[in-house]
This record gives structure tokens, sequence and C-alpha cells, in this order.
């Protein structure tokens, strides 16, 4: 996650993790997520700005003080989550996702 060509991310809702690098959109091969991974850090940053994530309230998006834009769907709206990120420097949110799955990932970013 050191790669500072990597500018987004992307976790559609099957699942799947893609990285948005230099206007290439490429899949991430390496990652398996549980709704919980992205859902925590997703939660601390809607906290942190006073706002909510919740079946209640199942859209987020906004951009952070750093120009990041992060935007999630959550169930009930849809299946499963959806995520993505727009970065501009280091994405903390997506290292804090990445950081949170089960398996150990090796230098596939």
């Amino acid at each position: 996650m050191t790669d500072p060509k990597i500018l987004g991310v992307m976790v559609d809702a099957s699942g799947r993790v893609f990285f948005q690098r230099v206007g290439t959109i490429a899949p991430f091969v390496a990652t398996a997520f549980e709704e919980r991974h992205i859902l925590s850090p997703v939660s601390n940053i809607a906290r942190s700005l006073r706002k909510d994530i919740s079946e209640a309230s199942p859209l987020f998006n906004c951009r952070l003080l750093n120009r990041s834009r992060i935007a999630v769907v959550i169930p009930p709206t849809i299946e499963r989550i959806l995520l993505t990120t727009e970065s501009y420097g280091t994405n903390g949110v997506l290292r804090e996702i990445i950081l949170r799955s089960r398996r150990r990932l090796g230098a596939a970013a």
C-alpha cells in the first residue's frame, strides 16, 4: 500500500477489489474481504465527521480534509457493501481496510 500511483480503490458487491493506478483500473487478486473489514473503518470515519452509516442511513459520501473522497453503500439498500475511494496522496482508508483483512497480503499492491 505504499505505491503512490494508487489513487483509488473500489470494492464491488461481489467482494472483488480493484485499484486505480494512474488512470488504469486493475484487479487486486490477493484479497478476500468480509464486510466488517470495510464497515469498521468507514464507520470510524463517519463518526469522526459526526455522520452515520447504518441500516437507517445506508449511504455515505464525503470528502475528507486531505481532499480524499469516500463513498459507501451498505445493506439494505443493496445486497452487499459497495465502496469507492479516491485519494490524493496516501490512502489511509484503504490501508486500514487492508490491515483489517484476515489474509496476509503479498506485494500485489
